[in-house]
């Protein structure tokens, strides 16, 4: 189970002394980065590149003429060039919660509007948030494995997303409907669309692709992260439901009878192993809520309009905060609760 994050910077002008500072480090770094990459086809033609790296990278250009040829994507000149990093991030990425209370703390961008994350090129950044944030709230970490522009600048392709080919094209496919739309303060609809719309491009993307390595395996690959996905909605709907009940009572118990009570609470998805290693609190809790929360809207939305993945994408560029309102508007799909125990 992997999560996406977006991360976007431009200098305000008018903005506090923080957030000035933080617009001219964090764009110097990304500046940097982007000014580190190469051409792919540069990359491919070099006789010092090793065919382990060449296949993923033209895999990485079919994709790109994929979405652009066969799904009618605007593509611009994202993922042409490549970055070689030394590690397995892009970003690190800072949640913040109210600890009396599920409620993600936002952060004010200008004309982008507002993102429940901060995110951080360099660790150290991003601990120092976290060690700012940390007295009056409750303050969670994450690897972003990549990061949009959303349209203000070229994307690179960096080397982390070269590590197996179901996260190559996932990602690729996931950032490039960020490329198409994007829509203020609806980072829900944002991030579920592109999740369900990259499950939903893959499997014929992949059935005819000349370079997939290994096409049952990525196949098998993507069933289980979208099977695990849909089993952490589940999950963080229980936990949400029952945490939304737990912080009603007066006097508020011990939070740490709900964290204990989440853990337990886990081992009924076994699915979602990877979350075993998570300390639990309000801002872990919400960090996983906000990518997923409308994904089955999404989904029962385009069954009962009979919409295909290019049409629907093609529906939302249309109606754009209209269409989102109407998948909104459903309701919620009631979910099964896994966990028959009752919270203290």
């Amino acid at each position: 189970m992997r999560l996406l994050f977006l991360f976007f910077l431009q200098l305000p002008l008018f903005a506090s002394e923080s957030l000035i500072h933080y617009a001219f480090k964090q764009g110097f770094k990304q500046g940097s980065l982007l000014l580190s990459a190469q051409k792919v086809e540069k990359v491919i033609s070099s006789p010092l590149t090793s065919q382990n790296l060449i296949r993923p990278l033209k895999l990485s250009q079919e994709i790109i003429h994929y979405a652009q040829n066969v799904l009618g994507m605007k593509v611009g000149a994202s993922y042409r060039k490549y970055v070689e990093l030394n590690r397995d991030w892009v970003t690190k990425v800072v949640f913040a919660a109210e600890k009396d209370r599920l409620e993600i703390k936002k952060f004010e961008f200008p004309i982008v509007g507002s993102f429940p994350y901060k995110g951080f090129f360099d660790e150290e950044d991003a601990q120092a948030l976290s060690q700012e944030l940390v007295g009056k709230y409750d303050v969670y970490q994450r690897k972003a494995i990549a990061f949009s522009g959303i349209g203000w600048f070229d994307d690179p392709l960096t080397s982390n997303l070269l590590a197996k080919d179901s996260l190559l094209i996932e990602t690729l496919f996931h950032e490039l409907v960020h490329l198409n739309f994007y829509f203020d303060d609806q980072g829900d609809f944002n991030e579920a669309f592109a999740t369900w719309f990259s499950y939903k491009v893959a499997k014929d993307f992949i059935e005819k692709s000349e370079f997939v390595d290994n096409k049952g395996k990525t196949l098998s690959e993507f069933e289980e992260e979208e099977k695990a996905d849909y089993e952490l909605h589940s999950f963080i709907h229980e936990v949400t439901l029952r945490g939304h009940e737990f912080y009603e009572k007066k006097p508020l118990p011990n939070r740490d009878l709900y964290f204990d009570w989440i853990a337990r609470c886990l081992k009924e998805y076994p699915n979602l192993k990877s979350l075993q290693r998570v300390k639990w609190n309000n801002a872990a809790i919400l960090s996983l809520a906000t990518y997923l929360k409308l994904l089955p809207l999404i989904d029962k939305y385009a069954q009962e309009k009979n919409l295909s993945a290019k049409d629907f994408l093609s529906k939302v560029k249309e109606e754009r905060e209209y269409l989102v309102s109407l998948v909104e508007g459903q309701g919620s799909i009631p979910a099964l609760l896994r966990c028959g125990e009752k919270l203290p």
